[in-house]
């Protein structure tokens, strides 16, 4: 396993390569292998899988500490405790993982739907972050999302050697950003907002999302597995907005959202905390309003608001 060297100088799509090389491939491999359908279609199979890729692919990220030198690494091991390798000082690069994002809920329905995720964050001095680097692969699709410099791509798996540094040939793939749309009921949505029995009329959003439903032209969809693959819809223009809450008001975890955060934003998006605030830190989100564009957003809240 070769060393990662990052830095100003080092072109990011240089350090993505060697990542795809040394650590999505065989990722992903797991994944196919792990999670394939014939393994899921099997309760006597599907027990206890998601525990063994956790773990196996655990050792591989692991890995990274020795192939990013300096950088701390932080992901959830195969118990869902947090865990971290590396320093613990400001002004480094910190490499946020999840391995498998969705495949917990996504065995117990037999579904494909999930994502591994790598995001290089810069910790500056004053504690402010800057993200070089987000990376979101889907085994299961063959491709992969890929953010840096402003821009975000969609790679098949299958052009990878055909990428060329100094020819540019990226840009073939790279994404453009969403059109608004003209009304609310225009609006193609998928939410996961979840409140106790009883409450949703004492709930704005949750009233506001429910009498949205009886105007919209289309299904107001309910998500499942990765929250990855539901937040990147966003930019892959199949979703307009997404509102994420849990039930028990368990907060949002980092490596949940940084990737698609940051890609949404950088294709003209608007993505904020059911708050409303702009962060743009780590901290844990008590939910998300995601939407392909900022008058989009602008839109759904209109609404949302004016049910209150």
């Amino acid at each position: 396993m070769s060393t990662i060297r990052l830095g100003a100088e080092v072109p990011t799509l240089k350090v993505y390569r060697k990542l795809e090389e040394e650590y999505f491939s065989f990722v992903e491999q797991q994944i196919l292998n792990k999670l394939s359908p014939h393994i899921l279609f099997h309760p006597d199979r599907r027990e206890g899988a998601i525990l063994r890729i956790r773990s196996e692919l655990g050792l591989l990220v692991k890995k990274l500490h020795s192939m990013i030198p300096g950088a701390e690494i932080v992901w959830d091991d195969d118990k869902g405790v947090r865990a971290r390798v590396g320093p613990e000082y400001k002004g480094y690069q910190l490499v946020l993982v999840d391995p498998v994002d969705g495949g917990n809920s996504q065995l117990s329905k037999n579904g494909t739907n999930v994502s591994s995720n790598l995001s290089i964050i810069y910790k500056n001095g004053d504690g402010s972050y800057n993200y070089s680097l987000n990376v979101a692969s889907f085994p299961f699709s063959g491709n992969r999302a890929v953010n840096f410099d402003g821009k975000v791509y969609l790679l098949p798996f299958e052009i990878s050697d055909e990428l060329n540094i100094e020819t540019n040939d990226i840009e073939d793939y790279r994404l453009n950003p969403r059109k608004d749309r003209d009304n609310p009921s225009d609006l193609r949505i998928a939410e996961l907002y979840e409140v106790f029995p009883g409450l949703g009329e004492s709930d704005p959003m949750r009233k506001g999302l429910d009498e949205l439903r009886g105007i919209l032209n289309g299904p107001m969809v309910r998500p499942e597995g990765s929250g990855t693959v539901t937040l990147l819809s966003l930019i892959l223009g199949t979703r307009d907005i997404v509102v994420y809450k849990r039930r028990n008001g368990s907060p949002i975890k980092d490596y949940d959202y940084i990737g698609p955060r940051q890609m949404i934003r950088d294709l003209g998006g608007k993505f904020t905390p059911l708050s409303g605030n702009d962060e743009h830190g780590l901290e844990p989100m008590d939910g998300i309003i995601a939407a392909s564009t900022v008058n989009n957003y602008n839109m759904f809240m209109e609404y949302i608001n004016s049910r209150k």
